[in-house]
């Protein structure tokens, strides 16, 4: 990570109140929210906002997604958030241009994913079956 990287998610984590976990084997760290939000922060060329979304189960995976996907297409097209499946877990993803990030944008942009975020996890909440488990 670059030491303007470090600085900006430094002076973020500081100005929100916020602890930012040691960087992984893969560069990432975890920014935990609250209890029941947590955001994975790499800095590769550009800063990568990753969420687990759900975890969707083999059955019934295939219409699901194609639920969420119709919403994403006629509602969402213009969104930077975008939804990727890996494995059987269901993942938002934004990514930020690092440079002339500011504290502030890199603000918005955090609490814009976070709406998307919880946006989506309502969605599959009326998608699929409330017993669904959740990661």
């Amino acid at each position: 990570m670059s030491d303007a990287s470090a600085i900006l998610l430094e002076e973020f984590a500081r100005r929100q109140d916020l602890q930012i976990g040691a960087m992984d084997e893969e560069g990432w760290m975890t920014l935990r929210v609250d209890k029941e939000m947590e955001v994975h922060v790499r800095v590769a060329g550009d800063l990568v906002l990753e969420a687990e979304v759900a975890c969707l189960p083999e059955a019934g995976r295939e219409s699901t997604l194609e639920k969420l996907l119709q919403v994403a297409f006629t509602r969402f097209r213009r969104q930077p958030e975008v939804l990727f499946l890996k494995g059987d877990i269901l993942y938002l993803r934004r990514t930020l241009i690092l440079a002339g990030l500011s504290v502030v944008g890199l603000e918005e942009a955090l609490e814009g994913f976070l709406n998307a975020l919880e946006f989506w996890r309502r969605q599959l909440s009326l998608s699929i079956p409330a017993t669904l488990p959740t990661g």
